[in-house]
């Protein structure tokens, strides 16, 4: 017990979000062994007591070493799993692999994780299976609509919003901070079909003036021009009415303004 709290707290030292704690915790194999070595304890206590008031029957007596045998035994294959387990929690790259792609979030904290402590491999492996993992979606979502335009699934929505968070701290985030694989994810319309609504529209004008407020060029820039040929994919593309076309357009004018009245000359 000492010892599994005592890797929580390497854990907990280790990820940029608590969470991973409760994680390591849910991990069948941390489950099981538990349950496992709650069932030795008694087990061996009681064994010595029952052995010695059994003495006279022998098959008894190697039924009970033969049951406390075993149980060992399954409880030293899981410790040797457990051990497995601290291992790839240890490793950035390794809990990248560890981790389902459909688990975007824990794919998140790992790739930010990385990023704060400057593990490159860890970085680059959580990256690319979160970012191709949302790829995924879009493209599921494209098959499902017929060529229609629709809104940006929700849990794609909550991760885009972390990885925005995380650019605007360059400081904790080096990588984070000046890789925009994330703004052709949301304004390729041409391959992706998605529309964004009023409401993401105000989520991403939120970043971006947080952004250019940490002066974070890199995102701002990529912004600009991916934006820039969505908005011309909007004026031929039938599957935008005028009122939408207007509103991003608003929105666009709005970014250049902003950025002028910053003063920002590299921009």
């Amino acid at each position: 017990y000492p010892f599994i709290l005592q890797i929580r707290e390497r854990i907990q030292s280790r990820y940029v979000l608590e969470k991973v704690v409760d994680w390591f915790q849910q991990e069948p194999t941390l489950t099981r062994f538990l349950t496992l070595l709650r069932i030795n304890i008694p087990i061996a206590l009681l064994n010595p007591f029952l052995l010695y008031l059994f003495r006279q029957n022998e098959s008894l007596s190697i039924t009970l070493l033969t049951v406390q045998s075993i149980s060992v035994c399954v409880l030293l294959f899981y410790l040797m799993r457990l051990y497995q387990l601290i291992n790839i929690y240890g490793s950035y790259r390794e809990m990248a692999n560890h981790t389902s792609a459909d688990d975007m979030e824990r794919l998140s904290v790992v790739m930010l994780s990385a990023d704060h402590r400057n593990e490159e491999e860890g970085y680059s492996t959580a990256k690319d299976k979160l970012y191709g993992r949302i790829t995924e979606i879009l493209i599921k979502e494209a098959k499902k609509r017929n060529g229609k335009i629709v809104d940006f699934p929700e849990e794609v929505i909550q991760i885009v919003g972390k990885i925005f968070y995380a650019a605007e701290k360059k400081r904790m985030y080096p990588r984070t901070s000046v890789d925009t694989t994330l703004i052709p994810l949301l304004y390729d319309a041409i391959y992706n079909k998605t529309h964004t609504k009023k409401e993401l529209r105000k989520f991403i004008w939120l970043h971006l003036t947080r952004l250019l407020r940490a002066g974070n060029t890199d995102w701002l820039k990529s912004y600009w021009e991916w934006s820039s040929q969505f908005y011309r994919t909007m004026r031929y593309d039938s599957n935008y009415n005028k009122s939408e076309r207007k509103d991003f357009f608003e929105m666009h004018s709005f970014f250049a303004a902003m950025v002028l009245r910053s003063n920002h000359m590299e921009l």
